[in-house]
């Protein structure tokens, strides 16, 4: 359990969840820093994680890419995200490795003519591990979306950073839409797991 703070027009849904026309939902670096010790941490971590999100995306015009998920800071150092560009699901993840960069990228995409990101209901899982990377569901369904960026250890995630629903840190990065639940595991699920 990770409390969030409501800000802007945020708003919790008795009935659905959390309704975001904008603003966003954000958690202490102290409360967030759990997902470092239960993933990334050389001592503790699994090295892996899953995000599971029911989400409604607003529109499929969205941009930046808009921030569904951020485990961030800034608009420039991450540990992991998942956001929206149109129909496209993006997601970041800082590694170890020099594939990657302190911001997660270079990002992950899934196909723009698949239209993945929809206006409407949909079961979204990132899952990361270091023998398949990162890898994304819709509706249950892989996308069949390949990472080109080696996995590696998650070592150097940031202790420092924030849980963040709906925008970044830095405030520019808005996501509008409704989440009906969002969870983080420390464990990377198969295709049929999902």
């Amino acid at each position: 359990l990770l409390h969030l703070t409501l800000e802007g027009d945020a708003e919790l849904k008795s009935n659905y969840g959390l309704d975001i026309p904008s603003g966003r939902a954000i958690g202490t670096p102290e409360a967030s820093s759990k997902l470092f010790t239960r993933i990334a941490s050389q001592d503790t971590g699994t090295q892996a994680y899953m995000l599971e999100m029911w989400i409604a995306n607003a529109n499929i015009t969205q941009d930046g890419p808009a921030r569904i998920f951020t485990y961030s800071r800034s608009n420039g150092s991450r540990n992991f995200m998942l956001g929206q560009v149109a129909y496209q699901y993006v997601a970041r993840n800082r590694s170890y490795l020099t594939a990657t960069n302190n911001h997660g990228n270079p990002e992950f995409e899934t196909y723009d003519v698949d239209q993945d990101a929809q206006a409407s209901l949909q079961h979204v899982v990132l899952t990361y591990d270091r023998l398949r990377g990162r890898r994304i569901f819709v509706n249950g369904v892989w996308t069949d979306d390949i990472d080109d960026t080696a996995a590696g250890p998650l070592w150097n995630w940031a202790t420092n950073h924030q849980v963040i629903l709906g925008n970044e840190r830095s405030n520019d990065r808005q996501w509008i839409g409704q989440i009906r639940f969002a969870a983080v595991y420390d464990q990377s699920l198969n295709a049929d797991q999902v």
